[in-house]
């Protein structure tokens, strides 16, 4: 299949072809997912063709999609991965979120055991592990998400996620910023690969910032409106932050969905925290909230701005399927850092 990120061959099941997606699966895909998620979900809506082809087809680190198809066209399981780019040390390799997961309720007993979900699941994970592919996949389940997880593809915890949390009455502690302006921007330049190299600790796992990713992900959403906040100086950029308003973890509120920030520039951070709580407080809500790990280096430089740290729903899980002692569970733990950014969730 030219394009794709794995060329490997169809397998045969009983009455199922089980492969990776084209794009010309779209369609099929589509059916089948409004079908299983609109289930016992009166106020679902279904997914347009234009979200699917941006998440799936102008990802710029690839499509990583499998799925079992009937003989009648129906696609009966689907099992999907959101790879981002990341780097570690002088290595570049993918983390994968393990996203719309699903069978098609006509077809769950479909297969005697295994079934063909994870028949199809097994296929994606034989194909795109590392070393062909994925380092690690991941996710952010809620608890009984994470128990079918675990069942299937062996995730196991990395940390209960925590959230920073601002609220939009609250003045920042040591005061507003006065001579630092936030500017915000459509899009972004190659300046921003620059910021992330200046923001990139050799020893964690970062995903990689450049132009293709942050315009795709943000600039080019097809349904959300996302700001993006920078912070100049000349042609070059001291910081970046992304806000959007959006339920998270069942609360509405102001999400810092991104924050590309040097350690060493405390005025910056200041700056686009005052911003995002500014874009808050123009949406009616009440809090402003910030996800990143418990180790990275600005949780506790933000809590002495006055962000309090609150636990979400989510729990922060992966998959190390061929255990590359590189990423095991203690050193990402540590040195992991990530934000909503790298996930469908907001």
């Amino acid at each position: 299949m030219k394009g794709t990120l794995w060329d490997g061959p169809a397998m045969r099941c009983g009455r199922y072809e089980i492969r990776e997606a084209t794009a010309a699966d779209r369609d099929g895909i589509l059916t089948s997912f409004n079908r299983v998620f609109s289930e016992g979900n009166p106020e679902f809506v279904p997914r347009p063709e234009a979200s699917w082809d941006w998440a799936f087809l102008g990802n710029p680190a690839g499509r990583q999609t499998w799925i079992a198809v009937a003989d009648d066209g129906t696609i009966a399981a689907h099992f999907a991965g959101w790879p981002t780019r990341v780097r570690r040390g002088d290595d570049t390799v993918l983390f994968s979120q393990i996203v719309d997961s699903f069978t098609h309720p006509d077809h769950r007993r479909g297969l005697k055991h295994p079934g063909i979900f994870t028949r199809t699941a097994n296929a994606f994970i034989d194909c795109l592990v590392w070393p062909h592919r994925n380092a690690i996949l991941f996710g952010l389940p809620v608890p009984d998400h994470f128990r079918l997880g675990a069942r299937q593809i062996g995730y196991e915890v990395v940390r209960p996620q925590f959230q920073l949390t601002l609220r939009a009455d609250q003045e920042l502690i040591g005061g507003d910023p006065t001579e630092t302006t936030v500017e915000e921007v459509m899009r972004v330049d190659d300046a921003v690969e620059r910021l992330f190299h200046r923001c990139l600790d050799h020893e964690t796992a970062m995903a990689i910032r450049d132009a293709a990713f942050v315009n795709w992900r943000y600039a080019d959403h097809p349904s959300h409106r996302y700001h993006i906040g920078v912070v100049k100086d000349g042609d070059e950029l001291r910081g970046l932050a992304v806000y959007r308003d959006a339920l998270f973890s069942d609360v509405e509120q102001g999400v810092l969905v991104d924050w590309l920030v040097p350690t060493d520039d405390p005025d910056t951070a200041r700056a686009l925290l005052a911003w995002a709580r500014e874009h808050t407080r123009a949406a009616g809500r009440e809090q402003c909230s910030l996800v990143i790990a418990s180790t990275d280096p600005w949780w506790d430089p933000l809590q002495l701005l006055g962000m309090k740290a609150l636990r979400t729903k989510y729990i922060l899980v992966y998959g190390n399927l061929c255990r590359d002692p590189r990423f095991d569970e203690a050193w990402l733990r540590a040195h992991w850092r990530y934000t909503l950014g790298e996930t469908d969730i907001v």
